[in-house]
């Protein structure tokens, strides 16, 4: 019997999982070889990002980028070890097209993937909607080299103010869902404590939360905002909503207002401000929504295609969170066996609404599950569950409880 030939595009939350829930159906299908094709060679724990950017920063002396990584990165390769695979192969490589006639993904450097069945998990991107000078000086938080960018930018001013060449780092966070909102808290948490030290002066920091809309987090109930208004106020972040960041250049950023415009000094833009899917979805030849997402039907294939399907960031059935991936891995791998099983699939149903947790700044956080919202350090360990959650779905007790450990162990320090 021929081998079967599953090709997942994307080594992140979705296709990770999905490879992980087809390794288990595989034996349903006879043989099976499931191929994971990602450009990083690791997987990437993408919500703890912020720690990363601000770990450590105090201890100008130690070098930790390991211990930093250690908490929120799983090699591939390692990971096929770890869980003794039998059916997922890693493929570290660049995906430029497919070619649906041949069945095969073409890979840059002209090698070809051929495939059975195709799983599109490539995730999204920043949208920087056509601001000038974001993609030249801004620092998205999309990566974990991103992150490492901006916590050596940071180090570069203590170390300046250390030796008296700067007296003042202005930082600008664009962007206020969740991922702004717990940046500007982590960052706004690193100095208060420093100034509480006398390492900084009280004048020697300024971090401003910069939102287009009228409130911050505005995908959450309000008890939510007014509670993360309330703690980034107590961190010494300041707050602009009605704003939008209209240029940036190497040091300066232009904000608009309903009633003025302003050029400020900015040593550091971070922007978290959007995302969109994917920019290779469009030369996929594959059908496409009118906002770039893959046009997918209820079972979680492309429309037109028997044989594509897609999950996570690509499609646009529900929000762009990593739980979504994770839920959805679980039926596209079902329908994929059931495709091949000639049986008939399910039908994928999306959540009303998602929990989260939104940690910002120190050992502080928000839950909010439904109409049911609380915060403070009981919240936050909560976090620290969850996230340990997502390293036993992916890895054994032992090297999970490991990964974990270190990574709280680590990030700890920065609270």
């Amino acid at each position: 019997m021929s081998t079967h030939r599953i090709v997942i595009l994307g080594g992140g939350f979705g296709g990770l999982m999905t490879a992980l829930e087809l390794e288990r159906r595989c034996g349903r299908i006879g043989t099976c070889g499931i191929i994971l094709v990602d450009r990083s060679s690791e997987h990437v724990y993408t919500p703890l990002l912020y720690e990363v950017a601000s770990g450590f920063l105090q201890d100008l002396g130690r070098v930790c980028r390991g211990e930093l990584k250690a908490g929120v990165c799983v090699s591939f390769e390692q990971f096929r070890s770890i869980i003794g695979s039998r059916h997922i192969r890693f493929v570290r490589a660049e995906v430029v097209g497919v070619d649906h006639s041949a069945k095969q993904v073409l890979l840059n450097g002209g090698e070809n993937i051929p495939y059975d069945d195709l799983v599109i998990a490539l995730g999204s991107q920043s949208n920087d909607y056509g601001i000038k000078g974001i993609q030249q000086y801004a620092f998205p938080m999309k990566t974990l080299h991103e992150a490492y960018r901006l916590r050596a930018r940071i180090h570069e001013f203590l170390e300046r103010y250390r030796d008296g060449v700067e007296q003042k780092i202005s930082i600008i966070v664009g962007g206020a869902g969740a991922t702004g909102t717990e940046l500007a808290g982590e960052l706004g948490n690193f100095f208060k404590r420093l100034t509480h030290e006398q390492v900084l002066g009280d004048d020697a920091w300024s971090v401003q939360l910069v939102e287009t809309g009228q409130e911050i987090l505005s995908a959450f109930p309000s008890p939510v905002r007014k509670m993360a208004r309330q703690r980034l106020a107590k961190l010494g972040v300041t707050v602009l909503t009605n704003t939008r960041i209209e240029e940036l250049t190497e040091k300066t950023i232009r904000l608009t207002t309903q009633k003025e415009t302003q050029e400020t000094e900015a040593d550091v833009v971070v922007w978290c401000g959007g995302i969109k899917p994917n920019a290779l979805l469009a030369s996929l030849g594959m059908p496409l929504v009118s906002n770039g997402h893959l046009d997918v039907d209820a079972f979680l294939r492309v429309n037109g295609e028997e044989e594509i399907f897609a999950l996570g960031d690509v499609t646009a059935l529900a929000p762009p969170l990593a739980q979504v991936a994770i839920a959805q891995a679980s039926t596209l791998a079902e329908n994929l066996i059931r495709h091949v099983e000639k049986m008939p699939m399910r039908v994928w149903r999306a959540k009303k609404t998602w929990p989260a947790v939104i940690p910002i700044g120190g050992r502080f956080a928000i839950i909010t599950i439904g109409r049911f919202v609380f915060q403070g350090s009981l919240a936050y360990w909560v976090r620290k569950v969850t996230d340990a959650r997502y390293l036993l779905h992916i890895l054994p007790f032992k090297e999970a409880w490991h990964v974990w450990s270190q990574g709280a162990r680590t990030y700890l320090k920065n609270d």
